[in-house]
């Protein structure tokens, strides 16, 4: 009986230990069961943004007005050429044109509207600027017989000083820049109602004349002289308000169709060459990109070569022209 006893009593702590065992190393191996729920995944998704396109600003145009002493002639076209030739070549950044003497401003006063900003660029003529600048009276000299002896004189004698000092003048008075320099042939003439075969003959005689060199000369030969703008030239001889008038060569004459209300061109020049400088705002300018100042400088030398070329030529033309058309040719 002891025995028996002692017997289950080792059976029980056998069973005691190895069951709970058993359980712990089953539920080890035991797979869960399934909800039926997906899996929750997440992902991370890296998203570069595209910049927008650099608004490219636009540049900036220049418009201008520039105006020389003439509506017709040499240096209207010089002034027109220039214009044409920085409009073609600016990419649209420079729109000039030309504006007739007196529509800006007065044809003395040019200088003057480039510094004030009015219009940014102006082609004038020392002939106005004696009274005002007394430089300008060397740059109005009818000693040069040629466009190429006063650009030689004025350019190259004594390494150009003449037109430094004309250039200095007008930069230290105006709030201007000067960028350039034309030549041009003018054979400068006097057209007449009445004929004068001395010089004893202009005595009395009255003149239309826009040159300070010009009036003063015929002041001491006894004639009287009155300005006016080009644009009334011919009326002043149809009406008889003067006798005659000095506007430049036979081309510029002509191109007024004076032949048609003067008998007498004196052939003799007063004066052979003739210069204009090329002025711009001085603000305007330093504002201005370098390839658009060197494109404005490099246009002047460009139109003042065929201002040279085309002259000759024009002048041969225009005295053929009126000779034809009855005017009487005083050597």
């Amino acid at each position: 009986m002891r025995k028996i006893v002692l017997t289950l009593l080792v059976l029980l702590l056998i069973i005691i230990i190895i069951i709970p065992s058993s359980a712990i190393a089953c539920a080890g191996t035991t797979t869960p069961t399934s909800t039926g729920a997906a899996p929750t995944v997440t992902v991370t998704k890296t998203v570069t943004a595209t910049p927008a396109p650099a608004t490219t600003k636009a540049a900036k145009v220049y418009r201008w007005e520039p105006a020389c002493e003439l509506a017709t002639g040499g240096p209207w076209d010089a002034l027109n050429w220039w214009s044409n030739i920085v409009n073609d070549l600016s990419d649209g950044r420079i729109v000039s044109t030309p504006s007739t003497p007196g529509a800006v401003c007065p044809v003395e006063e040019q200088i003057e509207t480039a510094a004030a900003g009015t219009t940014g660029v102006m082609m004038p003529t020392p002939a106005y600027y004696p009274g005002k600048v007394p430089a300008a009276g060397a740059m109005i000299n009818p000693i040069p017989k040629s466009s190429m002896e006063m650009m030689y004189a004025y350019e190259y004698w004594h390494d150009g000083d003449i037109s430094k000092i004309y250039t200095k003048a007008l930069e230290d008075r105006w709030n201007v820049k000067v960028f350039g320099w034309n030549y041009g042939v003018i054979n400068a003439i006097m057209s007449l109602k009445k004929p004068a075969n001395r010089i004893a003959d202009l005595k009395g005689f009255k003149f239309r004349c826009g040159d300070d060199n010009f009036a003063y000369g015929l002041n001491k030969l006894g004639a009287s002289t009155v300005w006016f703008p080009s644009t009334e030239i011919y009326t002043g001889l149809a009406t008889g308000v003067v006798d005659g008038f000095t506007f430049g060569g036979a081309y510029d004459h002509y191109s007024l169709a004076t032949q048609e209300v003067t008998k007498y061109w004196v052939k003799t020049p007063l004066e052979a060459s003739r210069n204009n400088q090329f002025v711009m705002n001085k603000d305007v300018w330093n504002e201005l990109p370098a390839d658009l100042q060197e494109l404005c400088m490099k246009a002047v030398d460009a139109s003042g070569i065929r201002y040279i070329a085309d002259g000759y030529n024009q002048d041969d033309k225009a005295w053929d022209a009126v000779v034809k058309a009855g005017i009487e040719a005083i050597n």
